[in-house]
């Protein structure tokens, strides 16, 4: 079927049809890449590296020159929100590629990157995609059992620098590892990198980590001599995570305490989501004898309550008669300090807290 026999044979016009029509089209590689998963053939190798060298060389192009006739599978969704003057978004082609099968979808990122065109945090929104459409309840944090080489291969083809993957992506791809039981070195590389953007974390992004985990996190994130603003950041961070966990009965006191003094010398615009979280605590752990009560609410600089805390926290039966009276002398400066038109940064009124909702006093903090 070659050239030797007759000219213009089977394999020639493959070859030209390959050219001018499968490889012309994005939409048609990644068909054509998919149905060689079950080719055992030499020639299969060669229409694979074929089937990645355009796939690669058009998801690198300019997204100027890409038409939505390529195929999008995001096109509908996105047409409600983009004007048309805004372009093809960068990451045009992540949806696409997720119908490919493990093996040749890592292929097919290592050929993108390789070309050295793509984003990182392109390559990022990429495998998280993925994630999100091979792994069931990944979205979710019901994660079902899976093959654990899937897992393995998305993390292996995370981009190395900092900011490229989000922190939400990380964490995920953290318990991911933890609950498929993946090797102790997998599971301590992406711990270390959920450490190292632990301030750009959410709450609920580490809701489902027992409090062991938090404090190994915020300890790693310590290591790396982290500058002041990330430290108010995470500081916000557990104080919002130890409010929501406060709500467990079964918390033990020490695990409590251990976070919370963990983060003491850590700087805060204000301590209303920690009262917040000792309030909870206090409510849900009554029977704390009265030196662990003093303990708890040592945790917590009263000058840096917000005048909304205040007035939620001298009516606060749960709080010791120390900490209330505490509460009341200090507002006394600061209303004595209104008055004069003095104040000092420690009695700069903050509302805050972990949902940015409004106080509710008939509410629980």
């Amino acid at each position: 079927m070659n050239e030797t026999f007759e000219k213009s044979n089977l394999v020639y016009k493959i070859d030209v049809f390959l050219n001018s029509t499968i490889f012309r089209s994005w939409k048609d590689s990644i068909i054509v890449l998919q149905t060689t998963k079950d080719l055992l053939s030499d020639d299969s190798e060669e229409l694979v590296k074929r089937c990645l060298g355009s796939i690669a060389s058009t998801a690198s192009i300019d997204t100027s020159k890409v038409k939505w006739s390529y195929t999008y599978n995001r096109k509908k969704k996105l047409e409600k929100v983009r004007k048309p003057e805004d372009g093809v978004p960068k990451d045009w082609w992540v949806e696409d590629l997720c119908e490919l099968h493990i093996d040749l979808y890592k292929q097919a990122i290592k050929a993108i990157k390789n070309r050295g065109k793509v984003p990182s945090n392109v390559i990022g929104e990429a495998l998280h995609a993925y994630a999100i459409r091979r792994i069931a309840g990944f979205s979710k944090e019901s994660m079902q059992l899976i093959d654990r080489s899937l897992i393995n291969t998305i993390i292996e083809l995370l981009p190395d620098e900092k900011g490229n993957i989000s922190s939400s992506f990380l964490t995920k791809l953290h318990r991911a590892s933890i609950f498929l039981g993946c090797e102790e070195t997998v599971k301590e590389k992406l711990k270390k990198r959920v450490s190292e953007q632990l301030e750009e974390t959410t709450v609920n992004d580490i809701l489902m980590y027992d409090l062991d985990m938090v404090q190994s996190l915020v300890k790693e994130f310590m290591n790396r001599d982290p500058k002041t603003h990330s430290k108010v950041s995470v500081a916000k961070l557990i104080d919002g995570y130890l409010a929501e966990k406060s709500r467990d009965p079964n918390l033990p006191l020490q695990n409590f305490l251990s976070l919370a003094e963990t983060l003491s010398s850590f700087p805060r615009h204000s301590h209303d989501v920690l009262y917040r979280a000792i309030d909870m605590f206090l409510k849900e752990h009554s029977g704390i004898s009265k030196s662990e009560k003093k303990r708890v609410c040592g945790l917590m600089d009263c000058r840096k309550l917000s005048a909304e805390a205040c007035e939620h926290a001298v009516q606060n039966e749960r709080l010791p008669m120390r900490v209330i009276v505490q509460v009341l002398f200090f507002e006394q400066i600061r209303a004595n300090g209104s008055s004069t038109g003095y104040s000092t940064p420690e009695l700069t009124t903050t509302t805050l807290n972990t949902e940015d909702d409004e106080w509710d006093h008939e509410k629980e903090f």
